[in-house]
């Protein structure tokens, strides 16, 4: 597995091995031994289910995330929410599609954010901790002050993530 660092400090695009042949490929997305990146144990698994040109985050907890797409392509931005972080208010964005063997490693404490470029976008991610909504903070994904380049798009965002504050607010 390739391992690349990140503008935002601890933040990795792994790239895993895939193994091809005929009949397609097999690909791990975890691998306890192998993942040494990840700060601690997978305590959830989720996945969403996207339309074309949706927005979901900017979103920060307080434990990691490995994300993955498996149908579909997807922008996938890691924000540094840390104040004490050297790389504090930075960002790196990816694009993740299930035909290039990408993930996105998500410190702690740092925001995630996605767009779906297309139709069935199917977006999975591992995370270290059980979700808790009294854990969970946002940041508009627009906000001004992170200055993150989103794909130009009539973009489609919950309520929750509309009415999120800016971080000079």
């Amino acid at each position: 597995m390739k391992v690349t660092e990140t503008p935002v400090q601890g933040a990795y695009v792994l790239e895993p091995d895939r193994h091809e042949d005929q009949r397609g490929f097999f690909q791990e997305l975890f691998n306890r031994d192998r993942y040494k990146v990840i700060a601690g144990p997978v305590a959830q698994i989720n996945w969403s289910f996207s339309c074309r040109n949706v927005v979901r985050g900017i979103h920060k907890v307080p434990f990691f995330k490995l994300c993955t797409c498996l149908s579909g392509e997807l922008w996938d931005v890691v924000v540094d929410l840390r104040p004490n972080s050297p790389t504090y208010k930075k960002w790196f964005g990816v694009w993740l599609d299930p035909g290039t063997p990408k993930q996105l490693y998500v410190p702690p404490d740092c925001g995630h954010g996605f767009f779906a470029a297309t139709d069935n976008t199917l977006f999975v991610y591992a995370q270290g901790g059980v979700y808790d909504p009294a854990l969970e903070s946002s940041v508009h994904f627009q906000d001004p002050t992170l200055g993150v380049k989103w794909p130009a798009a009539d973009y489609i965002v919950s309520e929750k993530d509309a009415l999120a504050s800016f971080l000079n607010s």
